[in-house]
C-alpha cells in the first residue's frame, strides 16, 4: 500500500503531466488549509509571473487518497483532478483575478466549535460567544452548485485593513441579509412543504413540538443564535423560555421550556454528534437556553 506521503509527492511531482501546456510554467503549492473541525492538505497552482492575487481551486489530498485507496490506480486519480483543475480554469476564463477590498459586501459570519478549532482560531480574526466562536469568510463566487468562499485570515484581514471588530459589524449585516432567517416545523420537514414567512412565524404559536431554525440557503444557518432581536421574537412567539440544540453548525432546534429536560436533550445531541459522517458539523455537545426576562443566550 503506498503510503499517504508518498502519494502526495507524486501527485504534485505528476500533475502536470495530465494537465495542458499552458500549466508547464505554474507554481504548484501544498499548504494546511482549515475548515470547521477539520484540516486538509490543499494542493493549488498558480501562475509564476502572475502578480496579482487570484482564485485557484483547491484540491484536497487527504480526500484523494481516501479514492486512491479504493481503487489503487494513481493514474486514474491524476487524470480526474487534471479535468476538475481544467474544468475550474475554463469556467473562469483561466486563473480570475480578484480584489478582496470590492467583496466587503460579501463578508459572512460562520460559527465553529472553539475547542475543536484551537489550531485554526490562531489565524483567523474570531469572537468567543459561550462555547463556540464566530469566525468569518467572504463569498467570492454563488452558482446553482453553492458557493465559493475564503476564510478571513490574519493576512486577510491585512489586506482588507479590517480589525475583528469592523470584520464583525459588517458580518452582522451582511450575513442577515445574504442568509435570512428561515424557521420550519417537523411537519414542513416531514412533508418537504415549503411555508412563507408568515406561515411559518404563526404556526410556531403555542407550539409543543420542535421546529428548526436555519437560514434559506440552508448552510451554516446556526449563525443566527448570533442574533438577539430574532431568539427575542422567537421567545414571545412561543410565549416562554426555550432549549437552543445546536444539531449542527447548519441548524438549531428549539424546544420550549417544560416538554424536554436538558439532560435528555444533551443525551440526544451527544449521540447525535457520534452518527458517522456529522463530525464535520458539529457545532457543540452543550445545549443552549434563552431566558426571555433577562434577553439572554447561554449554556444550559
Amino acid at each position: 500500500m503506498m503510503s499517504y506521503e508518498l502519494f502526495k509527492k507524486l501527485v504534485v511531482s505528476r500533475i502536470k503531466e495530465y494537465l495542458p501546456y499552458v500549466f508547464a510554467q505554474h507554481n504548484i503549492n501544498v499548504d494546511t488549509m482549515y475548515k470547521a473541525n477539520e484540516k486538509h492538505d490543499c494542493m493549488t497552482l498558480y501562475p509564476l509571473t502572475d502578480a496579482e492575487q487570484v482564485m485557484s481551486p483547491c484540491i484536497y489530498l487527504d480526500d484523494w487518497y481516501k479514492i486512491f485507496e479504493k481503487n489503487q490506480d494513481i493514474d486514474t486519480v491524476l487524470e480526474t483532478m487534471a479535468m476538475m483543475i481544467i474544468q475550474y480554469y475554463t469556467t473562469f476564463d483561466g486563473a480570475e483575478s480578484f480584489d478582496l477590498a470590492a467583496k466587503k459586501d460579501s463578508i459572512v459570519m460562520n460559527i465553529m466549535n472553539t475547542e475543536r478549532n484551537r489550531e485554526l482560531l490562531q489565524n483567523v480574526p474570531h469572537r468567543d460567544v459561550l462555547d463556540f466562536s464566530i469566525v468569518y469568510r467572504i463569498i467570492m463566487e454563488q452558482s446553482d452548485s453553492g458557493y465559493g468562499t475564503i476564510m478571513v485570515t490574519n493576512s486577510v484581514a491585512e489586506t482588507l485593513e479590517m480589525n475583528e471588530e469592523e470584520l464583525y459589524s459588517l458580518a452582522m449585516e451582511n450575513t442577515k441579509r445574504l442568509f435570512p432567517l428561515k424557521i420550519m416545523t417537523m411537519r414542513e420537514v416531514h412533508l418537504g412543504e415549503d411555508a412563507t414567512d408568515e406561515e411559518a412565524w404563526e404556526s410556531i404559536k403555542d407550539s409543543k413540538i420542535p421546529f428548526i431554525v436555519t437560514n434559506k440557503a440552508f448552510l451554516h444557518g446556526a449563525a443566527h443564535l448570533m442574533y438577539g432581536e430574532e431568539l427575542k421574537k422567537i421567545a414571545d412567539q412561543i410565549d416562554n423560555n426555550y432549549y437552543a440544540v445546536p444539531s449542527s453548525v447548519n441548524e438549531f432546534f428549539v424546544i420550549p421550556d417544560g416538554h424536554s429536560k436538558p439532560e435528555e436533550l444533551k443525551i440526544k445531541l451527544s449521540l447525535d454528534n457520534s452518527e458517522p459522517g456529522g463530525q464535520r458539523d458539529i457545532l457543540s455537545y452543550n445545549i443552549y437556553y434563552y431566558d426571555r426576562k433577562t434577553e439572554s443566550l447561554m449554556i444550559a
